[in-house]
């Protein structure tokens, strides 16, 4: 357990103002030239940025105000990260960038899959299956992804690209792909093919792109800030020396105290100070006793002084080490009993729907031994388990999941149709078992083996 206070190396609110200072200097004269490249080149401590952005680029409260700008007028300056800026719209392109969706159906010889052992033909068949699907169920795409996409990189996140631009390095290269995803309408499901296979795309949104000049001056701390930080790290260390406690020096000289009472050997990070592998070194020598300090430099030329104030023996930890990690389990299981049992004679969903103005959600197509998320809840395995235990219209009582408390209602029970073709079957169990040995193979090695870990002894 520690007690500790930093400083570290930032610009003042002088520093600061001199930096807008100077910003606002070039404005007009910005605005104006004809050569932005060179004035930026000459100015700032950025080079031009010449691609296209999203509004989500920009600091949250500026990408508003930029977007809305004419053509060559310019808004700041205003703080992005470690940088001052002052920016001129240059050009607007709407519907420029796009997030999209993809189930990719791959097949034997397909560029990258060699693995999969279904045919082109199978492979067309059973993408054109999903398809038939989602054309009646499209909020069904994320779980259907989760089952049956071979994108390993997409389909974990129900086959979600992210945002792509079209003159990004993209993900297929396809010019299918491509004229499907920027030529269609938010919504749109369609099938297109590509040399990796046949993907199912759904286009979730769209929005505008802009081009920006900026000029950035970096937020750097001047000299007489730098010595003013360096002398108070000295004065800290004094105070200590000459006996004055912890707490009163830190009150004197206005610095806040911090506490963290689980500090373990091979850490390496500190609550807002990562990299502090040092300080953890020092922390666990045998020559550093309790209430023992040490004062730290910080590489951007701040200080921290720490204090050990506790040392715990292996063992069970104590309730106080551990509360913050058990109290939300706790609060949970609480919160849980409360609702059912303030339910308990409710045994209709429309009932409990309706005492709590709730919405009745509607899940299709659940399978035993599904990955446990499902559409427009998330994780909840259990949702699936009780379903699984109940008879056609039967109603569950109310039960604890990961997130909330549950009623179920089942109102469809289907057998699987036997399978025309099990290769793709096969194939996916032999992915799914072939990920997961490795895992569970170095795992065994762990358990079976007798480790002495002296890793804290040599970094």
């Amino acid at each position: 357990g520690i007690k500790y206070v930093f400083a570290l190396n930032a610009p003042s609110e002088s520093d600061e103002k001199k930096i807008t200072s100077k910003l606002l200097s070039f404005t007009q004269s910005f605005t104006s030239t004809d050569n932005i490249e060179d004035f930026i080149f000459e100015k700032s401590d950025l080079p031009y940025d010449t691609i296209y952005r999203p509004k989500g680029f920009f600091p949250s409260t500026t990408g508003e105000l930029i977007f809305n700008l004419d053509n060559n007028k310019t808004y700041g300056p205003y703080k992005d990260g470690d940088y001052y800026k002052i920016s001129k719209l240059i050009d607007k392109k709407n519907n420029g960038n796009v997030r999209a969706s993809h189930i990719l159906i791959s097949f034997d010889g397909a560029e990258g899959f060699t693995q999969i052992k279904r045919t082109k033909e199978e492979a067309s068949i059973e993408a054109n299956r999903i398809l038939n699907i989602l054309n009646n169920e499209p909020e069904n795409f994320s779980s259907l992804a989760l089952e049956y996409s071979d994108d390993i990189y997409s389909k974990n996140n129900g086959g979600d690209l992210g945002f792509f631009q079209e003159t990004s390095n993209f993900l297929f290269n396809s010019e299918d792909f491509k004229e499907f995803v920027f030529g269609s309408k938010i919504g749109s499901i369609g099938l297109v093919e590509t040399d990796f296979g046949f993907h199912i795309i759904n286009i979730i949104a769209k929005e505008d792109l802009v081009k920006v000049a900026s000029i950035a001056i970096e937020n750097l701390p001047s000299d007489k800030t730098y010595d003013s930080i360096f002398k108070l790290g000295q004065d800290f260390e004094l105070a200590l020396i000459n006996k004055t406690s912890f707490d009163d020096a830190s009150k004197k000289l206005k610095l806040d105290v911090k506490e963290f009472l689980s500090v373990e050997k091979l850490d390496f990070d500190l609550p807002s100070l990562p990299n502090q592998r040092s300080i953890i070194q020092w922390l666990f020598d045998k020559d550093t006793k309790v209430n023992n300090f040490k004062r730290f430099d910080l590489s951007d030329g701040g200080f921290v002084v720490v204090q050990l104030i506790d040392k715990k023996n292996k063992g069970l930890k104590e309730s106080s080490q551990v509360i913050a990690d058990v109290l939300p389990i706790l609060q949970k299981n609480k919160k849980s009993d409360l609702i059912i049992n303030r339910n308990k004679g409710i045994d209709n969903i429309e009932d409990l729907a309706k005492k709590y103005n709730l919405e009745i959600n509607n899940v299709d197509a659940l399978k035993r031994g599904s990955s446990g998320v499902i559409a427009g809840v998330g994780y909840e395995p259990k949702i699936i388990g009780v379903s699984f235990s109940l008879k056609q219209n039967e109603t569950s009582k109310l039960f604890q999941g990961e997130n909330g408390v549950y009623m179920v209602n089942v109102n469809k029970i289907s057998k699987s149709e036997k399978p025309k073709i099990f290769t793709i079957y096969e194939n996916q169990t032999i992915s799914k078992l072939r990920s997961k040995f490795n895992f569970d193979f170095i795992e065994s090695l762990k358990k079976s083996s007798k480790i002495v870990d002296n890793r804290s002894e040599h970094y």
